[in-house]
């Protein structure tokens, strides 16, 4: 469901105004919309996988309060229905408590009628999207930046430090997006607007767990993550969806796996082939693992033209290019999931179970920051200054610094803070979009381990504890043993399953180190021994970079004309070739959300099934 509110003093037509922000969150222009004007304000919503729920997430107090709730909230001890069957009824003080008991990812607005006051609440991560602009103690509210551009009345002016975050850890800092007046919602946050006063409140309701005595692997209770886990997709079962699960050759898919069939859910594993990495190890992995533990599978395969597609162009939609996307590997799977699914099972939070890579000493922000980020010395921001104009780009990479030096502030200067940060901005403002973005308008979203008791159970240890693998493969030695006949194809690494010697793995590493030089590559080509799969990234750089206006005082202009008037000749050009994409394609999609589309009489790019096995 999406969520549009706007509180905007008399100074225009309310319910108007949260038309136009719905309609701009309508990716296809098939949604079912409704409104409601209340004191003050008007409140609307529009009907996306929520109607794939067997209970509304729109309730009606008796007493004219309204709750629209956004998301897959979970109540992991008790009913959801009844739960927000009796928050609708509640006041603002007592509806807000029970919002706040939810597990999952979320985001509800409530109306208390008799109090004439807005509650705007937070899943306890702030995962599901929710944003907000406040110009002039007006409040407009929307689950996507694009709505609030679309009241008219937010300062859309391009935010020089979110972009700067944006070109350097490729996801945006803190609560920033790219836009200067409009920001994410506080996370794990109670927020009450007063339309009287225009002054809008936030008081977090959750803070992080503090670390555990320093111990080992073997001092951890793995019955307790589990427990956790267990829990959590239990929660999920009173939607009524078995749905299909997201399976890759890692470990998190295959754990969520083994979770939802001991819970007595039978989704069908959904398998997208990863062919350039490992010559599609990935999925060749997923589909042994799902034979394995006897579970249903399909498998897709994206064609080269996959980007030059409708699919990855509703992916910039949905995304609003909170990742530089361009082929990235999640976007081929957004192009396999449809609404019959009704339902997707994602991974997400299970990753919690391993360290930072980029934290590999355990250290603070010193260690770990370096390689976090590009650096303004770096080859990214070489291309950076390529297109942008030397002020912008000064201004950008000096505004992101501030922020980052703001933002880390909040945190311990230890690894334990680190991996705060890291939850806090990647997770959310990045991994997170994928789920409760973009499939959560086609599916239920269903993220086991999106939950209170597990992350506290898991972020209290250690990384030297957790290791990159250690802790998820105790885990299932001591939960899911049968699922480690499989090796594991996790984060462009192949690993074994167990600690004997697996040739297998150990081919396939020596090959993947030799495709790395060019002239074996090309050998081996000639030879027929290796058939090499390249994605056309080309033609949606060209066909959406047609309209870029050169004259835009952020951008150099006669490097910007030159880049595209021909093919870029060098590598640096094409980085700046694609930072140029990613800046015109956010303020297309924010500014005109349905000009990113492609004409729906050409629609090259659909995943092709490859097999569908029972």
């Amino acid at each position: 469901m999406k969520l549009a509110a706007a509180f905007t003093g008399g100074r225009l037509d309310d319910a108007a105004v949260v038309r136009e922000m719905l309609a701009a969150q309508d990716a296809d222009g098939t949604g079912e919309a409704a409104s409601c004007e209340v004191a003050g304000g008007a409140i609307g919503w529009l009907h996306t996988s929520d109607r794939f729920a067997p209970f509304p997430l729109v309730r009606r107090g008796a007493g004219g309060n309204l709750l629209v709730v956004t998301g897959t909230p979970v109540h992991c001890r008790g009913s959801l229905a009844a739960l927000l069957a009796r928050a609708a009824e509640q006041d603002l003080d007592a509806a807000t408590r029970s919002l706040a008991e939810l597990d999952g990812g979320f985001a509800a607005l409530f109306w208390d009628a008799a109090q004439r006051k807005l509650a705007l609440v937070t899943d306890y991560l702030g995962m599901q999207p929710l944003f907000l602009a406040q110009p002039a103690g007006a409040l407009l509210v929307a689950t996507e930046q694009k709505g609030v551009v679309a009241s008219g009345l937010a300062d859309d002016a391009p935010d020089a430090a979110g972009w700067g975050a944006f070109f350097s850890f490729g996801h945006y800092l803190g609560r920033q997006t790219s836009l200067a007046g409009v920001k994410w919602a506080e996370a794990g946050a109670i927020s009450v607007y007063d339309p009287a006063t225009g002054i809008c409140a936030p008081r977090r309701y959750w803070q992080w767990p503090k670390p555990a005595p320093a111990r080992t692997l073997d001092d951890v209770d793995t019955e307790a993550i589990y427990a956790a886990l267990v829990e959590s997709v239990r929660g999920y079962r009173e939607y009524g969806q078995d749905g299909v699960l997201l399976m890759s050759g890692g470990f998190d898919s295959r754990l969520v796996l083994c979770l939802t069939k001991e819970a007595g859910l039978s989704p069908k594993a959904l398998i997208v082939r990863h062919q350039e990495e490992h010559e599609d190890a990935d999925g060749r992995y997923a589909v042994e693992a799902a034979r394995c533990l006897g579970v249903e599978y399909e498998v897709h395969a994206p064609p080269r033209d996959f980007y030059a597609s409708d699919a990855y162009r509703r992916y910039l939609q949905l995304s609003e290019l909170s990742n530089p996307s361009l082929g990235l590997f999640i976007a081929r799977v957004s192009g396999a999931v449809r609404p019959a699914h009704r339902a997707i099972w994602e991974g997400l939070a299970p990753n919690a179970m391993q360290r930072s890579d980029r934290n590999p000493e355990h250290g603070g922000f010193d260690a770990y920051l370096p390689r976090a980020y590009r650096a303004r010395a770096s080859t990214a921001w070489q291309a950076v200054s390529r297109v942008f104009a030397p002020e912008w780009v000064d201004e950008m990479y000096g505004r992101f610094q501030d922020a980052l030096r703001e933002e880390v502030a909040r945190y311990p200067d230890d690894e334990f803070g680190v991996f705060e940060f890291s939850v806090r901005n990647r997770t959310r403002n990045r991994l997170g979009t994928n789920p409760f973005k973009v499939f959560g308008t086609d599916a239920l979203a269903f993220t086991p381990g999106v939950t209170r008791t597990f992350y506290e159970r898991v972020y209290e240890l250690s990384g030297a504890v957790r290791g990159l693998t250690a802790l998820r493969l105790k885990l299932f030695r001591d939960h899911f043993p049968e699922a480690l006949t499989v090796p594991f194809c996790s984060g462009g690494k192949l690993l074994p399953a167990g600690p004997r010697f697996d040739a297998g793995i150990r081919w396939r590493r020596v090959r993947g180190k030799a495709l790395k030089n060019w002239y074996v590559r090309r050998s081996l080509e000639r030879l027929g021994l290796y058939h090499p799969f390249d994605f056309d990234l080309e033609t949606v750089q060209r066909e959406l970079l047609a309209d870029v206006d050169a004259s835009d005082p952020c951008l150099n202009g006669d490097a910007v004309r030159s880049l595209l008037h021909g093919t870029p000749a060098t590598p640096l050009d094409e980085m700046a070739r694609e930072r140029l994409f990613y800046w015109h394609v956010q303020r297309l999609v924010l500014h005109r959300p349905h000009a990113v589309r492609r004409p729906a009489s050409a629609t090259p790019g659909s995943p092709r099934v490859t097999a569908a096995v029972t």
